[in-house]
């Protein structure tokens, strides 16, 4: 805002010392002076701490079913994300928030989808083609997990393995 009235003093003083703007010039001017102003008004995206879900936490929250357990790339068994077909949750800043799917987006194993909405946030799961079977019903896949903000920026990018099962 305060280089917007800068910009607007500057214009006025100009336009009162005799130099006449154009006005093709004037209008480069406001289009300027409009544009600073919004790029000003856009905070940047936030940037939440992705923490590992325990075991505990899963058990008190009931997350159990048929889906896809998120794990990080180490091999320290941490599980990033867990992936339901009605719903996905993550736990970011402490808290475990969940995000609910969108029916509309691409379908993914075990009937999860591509796309959850939460409150603040969205995530996008991409879950590779191949899976590699470890039994009968349990499935390894390469995973990548976007969380993006209320204006689609992205606020955070993981890869890891999804492993799919009932």
């Amino acid at each position: 805002m305060r280089r917007f009235l800068s910009v607007f003093v500057l214009a006025c003083a100009l336009s009162s010392c005799g130099h006449k703007m154009s006005p093709a010039e004037r209008k480069a001017a406001d289009e300027k002076a409009i544009a600073e102003v919004e790029a000003n008004q856009a905070p940047p995206p936030d940037t939440p701490e992705v923490q590992p879900i325990s075991s505990q936490e899963i058990d008190t929250l009931g997350l159990t079913g048929g889906g896809c357990t998120i794990y990080g790339k180490s091999d320290s068994g941490a599980v990033l994300a867990l992936i339901y077909p009605d719903a996905a949750y993550m736990k970011l800043d402490g808290d475990v928030d969940r995000f609910i799917s969108d029916n509309g987006s691409k379908p993914g194993p075990m009937d999860t989808r591509a796309h959850y909405d939460g409150k603040r946030r969205s995530l996008d799961v991409d879950i590779g083609e191949k899976g590699k079977s470890l039994v009968s019903d349990t499935f390894d896949y390469p995973a990548t997990l976007t969380l993006r903000d209320g204006k689609g920026r992205a606020e955070a990018a993981l890869a890891g393995m999804a492993r799919c099962g009932g």
